[in-house]
């Protein structure tokens, strides 16, 4: 699973909208969208997003490495 699956995995088992996302992460449901759809982004952006939920990058970026799926 790519980094951008997996903050859309979190963010719905978080059950946040892409809009409260954002305004949590100071960005746009915009930004939201295209970063769940694959698009690139800043790292500071994921970091901010994944934050708001209360994860942190770098523990997503090594269960992502290992193959888990953080949180299940």
């Amino acid at each position: 699973m790519n980094i951008h699956k997996q903050l859309k995995r979190i963010r719905k088992s978080a059950g946040f909208t892409q809009a409260q996302l954002a305004k949590l992460a100071n960005a746009t449901q915009k930004q939201v969208s295209l970063i769940e759809g694959g698009e690139d982004c800043y790292i500071s952006t994921m970091r901010a997003m994944l934050k708001a939920m209360g994860y942190d990058l770098v523990a997503v970026l090594v269960d992502e490495a290992e193959g888990g799926e953080l949180g299940d």
